[in-house]
């Protein structure tokens, strides 16, 4: 009678399921394996009032798809129910090799011998005697698919976000593994060392219903509900999702959590977001400011298991009940590592622009665009503070007989020379500018007139020293000085500038190779010579 009530206990169970979501992989698939239940319990049910051994081999041959299907169904139904590709790319072609295997074995369980060998009857009836391939291909083939399809069952519960599916998975778990472990008990382990007891897997199943059609009732197993999509967003999103209570203490991560910060769940459950943030991000001002805004977002570091600092832009949003009531928050943080990295790339590569736009590329002293910009800033900060500075007009002597005698080469060599003379000789503060060709303007913050004539004598003086190319060939510059003087201040910068370059000009109509200071009128005075 216990097989009659497991077939329709199967069957009845199979259309309930199909009934719900006849669509759905995993539906379809454990609909299946109660209907292979089913076929096995009633062909079983004949069995039992078989008035011989031969009759109870046929039926008993005949009940072969139901039980020899039931590994490759609950394969393709653990994949189904799980979401994944139990073994990568090569899933399909295994689950057709698994479903060709059961269609061989049902062919040859009706070859005497190979499936089973023989029918001795019992008090229950007849019960079989296993053939080599029952024993030694299809024994192992289920228990190794059992239990890899439960492990795979066992690491999707634990890995569950909500209490709920945890109960969907473990219900589902139970269901399968009753049934499942008294078949394996009865029909194959124990007849295989020559023990034959009352059939358990059927009658088992009858449990296994009763189960799933709970978990299906009460917990919506095998339906996709609103608070399982959620539950799939949770886990498969990219972001790591922290859920706090009302004071800050995390009482639920997700998996990209954990990837992000190398903390096991049970290591950040119960511990405040403070405890693993580099700044404090929870405090009262942030819980008045989700009050009033509804959202708040930051830029804050997450401190790994191993100390480092990660930046992450999180988003914090209150968690509320049904009545409104706030009753924690949900923090949802982006890696931005790869963004910072991308940044800080784009901030070199524009302050290298920047160096480049403004740098002259030969000497590596400053530019006349940059001339421009800071003579204008200097020129304003004069007027405003009444600050003293001095702009310098510099230009070398002779230097087309250079150019032409030994080569441009060495005339590119020597402006370098003079560049790096003016970058070791001046200060920090000071500005250096190649003007044009040979010409060099020199921008001089707070430096008075005979503070600035004293700077370019020293300045005048090194470049004497300099030999070209490493030669006795000597080179030398005229120098002219023009000083802001807050009491008769100029109209522009541009006049400071051509004060500097009358000095210059009289520097070398003077003989070259002096110092030349102009005053206020652009007239030249304090000449000092070589």
């Amino acid at each position: 009678m216990h097989m009659l009530v497991g077939f329709v206990a199967n069957a009845l169970l199979g259309f309930f399921i199909l009934s719900r979501d006849p669509k759905a992989t995993a539906n379809r698939t454990y609909a299946w394996f109660t209907f292979c239940v089913a076929w096995w319990a009633i062909v079983k049910f004949v069995l039992a009032f078989s008035p011989d051994a031969e009759q109870a081999s046929f039926w008993y041959k005949l009940s072969g798809p139901g039980w020899i299907f039931l590994p490759a169904v609950y394969l393709h139904f653990v994949a189904a129910f799980t979401r994944r590709r139990l073994f990568g790319r090569w899933s399909l072609r295994i689950h057709q090799a698994t479903y060709a295997l059961a269609g061989l074995l049902s062919a040859l369980a009706w070859a005497d011998g190979l499936i089973v060998d023989h029918m001795i009857p019992s008090t229950w009836g007849f019960t079989h005697v296993p053939g080599a391939l029952y024993s030694y291909v299809f024994t192992p083939y289920l228990l190794t698919v059992f239990v890899f399809g439960l492990c795979h069952l066992i690491a999707y519960t634990a890995r569950a976000v909500t209490r709920d599916d945890r109960i969907r998975g473990g219900l589902l778990i139970a269901g399968i593994v009753i049934p499942l472990v008294g078949g394996t008990a009865t029909n194959m382990i124990l007849p295989v060392f020559g023990r034959h007891v009352p059939e358990l897997a059927i009658p088992l199943t009858t449990v296994n219903a009763t189960i799933v059609a709970v978990a299906i009732v009460k917990y919506n197993l095998l339906s996709i509900t609103v608070e399982y999509a959620a539950s799939t967003i949770i886990t498969t999103m990219p972001d790591a999702l922290v859920v706090l209570d009302q004071g800050g203490g995390i009482t639920l991560v997700n998996p990209a959590t954990i990837t992000l910060t190398g903390y096991d769940s049970k290591d950040l459950v119960g511990r405040s977001i403070n405890d693993v943030c580099r700044e404090r991000c929870f405090d009262r001002d942030l819980r008045d400011k989700l009050d009033a805004q509804g959202v708040a977002k930051m830029e804050i570091h997450f401190v790994t298991k191993e100390r480092a600092a990660v930046p992450v832009s999180i988003s914090i949003s209150p968690l509320k009940d049904r009545r409104g009531a706030t009753v924690g928050y949900v923090c949802v943080a982006k890696d931005i590592r790869d963004i910072k990295a991308l940044i800080a790339k784009i901030e070199d590569a524009k302050q290298e622009l920047e160096k480049i736009a403004i740098t002259d590329p030969l000497t590596g002293v400053y530019n006349r665009r940059f001339l421009s910009l800071r003579l204008k800033e200097e020129f304003l900060r004069g007027l405003r503070y009444g600050a003293p500075f001095s702009v310098v007009a510099v230009d070398l002597d002779r230097f087309k007989e250079i150019n032409d005698n030994l080569g441009h080469s060495v005339g590119d060599k020597l402006l370098k020379d003079v560049g790096t003379v003016f970058r070791e000789t001046l200060r920090s503060s000071d500005v250096v500018t190649r003007y044009g060709g040979d010409e060099f303007v020199l921008i001089l913050p707070e430096t008075s007139g005979p503070t600035a004539v004293d700077v370019s004598t020293r300045l005048r003086e090194r470049i004497e020293a300099l030999r070209v190319d490493g030669s006795q060939y000597t080179i030398s510059a005229s120098f002219g000085v023009s000083t802001f003087n807050p009491a008769r201040s100029p109209d522009s910068e541009e006049m400071l500038l051509r004060w500097a370059d009358n000095a210059l000009y009289e520097s070398k109509r003077l003989g070259r190779n002096r110092v030349t200071h102009c005053d206020a009128a652009g007239g030249a005075t304090t000449p000092e010579t070589a």
